[in-house]
């Protein structure tokens, strides 16, 4: 599987889910779970639960921390460096 592929793959999941999540924020990470942890088996029931755990934690909404958590855990290059590169 390409990286194109695979960024197509998450685009379609996020979007499914945002078009058809009905709830509110408390039915999110419901959802979330049901597709990402039983159905693609991207993360194990553990580390969802510890993810959640931590989202709700902080102050904010919940839903949208999981979603934008999801993302950075599945793929890292995705994320802000956040030192400079050294020089070669």
């Amino acid at each position: 599987m390409t990286d194109t592929h695979r960024v197509g793959e998450v685009f379609r999941a996020f979007l499914l889910l945002g078009l058809s999540a009905f709830g509110g924020p408390i039915a999110h990470p419901g959802d979330f779970r049901s597709e990402f942890v039983a159905r693609r088996g991207w993360l194990d029931e553990h580390a969802y639960a510890d993810l959640v755990a931590l989202c709700q934690f902080l102050p904010g909404p919940a839903s949208s921390q999981v979603g934008f958590t999801l993302l950075s855990v599945w793929r890292r290059p995705f994320r802000v460096r956040l030192r400079p590169r050294r020089p070669t």
